[in-house]
């Protein structure tokens, strides 16, 4: 997908890079860099916690940080999202069309993190899906303390990232 889009495809070029949604986040890492209050446009403001590890591990260069953060965060979506469909689909054929649909899909994290970098859905998934494997595992031991826990820590570090994220604990408690 990587290769396809890097062959075949512009990244965008809009304010070089940086526009839209893309333009908030960027904003707020920029803010965190400079440590200067944060404060913007309501919901970007609230998702917070990828442009702070970007301004954290890339003040340098805010654009590269997104890029490579995006990338790795997309790459464990994809073996996040085998992780799950394997504990509900045994064919493993069906997995793999399922992976290879999500891995190339136009506007899927994938894609979305070497076309428009700036942007808060790769890691959005991953606490997704992490939260989704725990579930499933919290369904067979509902007692299990350490897994609860770990699932809690899940939704509120992947609340900073994304607020979509709070909707694992009604899933939970709806099944």
């Amino acid at each position: 997908v990587l290769t396809f889009s890097f062959a075949f495809e512009k990244p965008l070029t809009i304010e070089n890079g940086i526009a839209f949604d893309a333009l908030q986040y960027f904003s707020v890492a920029q803010k965190f860099k400079s440590h200067q209050s944060l404060i913007g446009e309501s919901p970007f403001v609230y998702r917070m916690g990828l442009p702070f590890l970007v301004s954290v591990f890339f003040p340098e260069d805010l654009f590269l940080g997104f890029r490579f953060i995006n990338l790795v965060g997309s790459f464990i979506s994809i073996f996040l999202l085998l992780i799950w469909l394997r504990l509900y689909l045994k064919n493993i054929f069906v997995r793999l069309l399922l992976i290879i649909l999500f891995s190339t899909h136009w506007v899927g994290a994938l894609r979305l993190s070497y076309y428009s970098p700036v942007h808060v859905e790769s890691l959005n998934t991953a606490f997704n899906l992490i939260g989704f494997i725990l579930v499933f595992y919290l369904l067979k031991t509902p007692k299990n303390l350490r897994l609860l826990a770990t699932f809690c820590a899940v939704i509120f570090f992947g609340v900073f990232f994304r607020e979509t994220v709070i909707f694992l604990a009604i899933i939970y408690f709806a099944v």
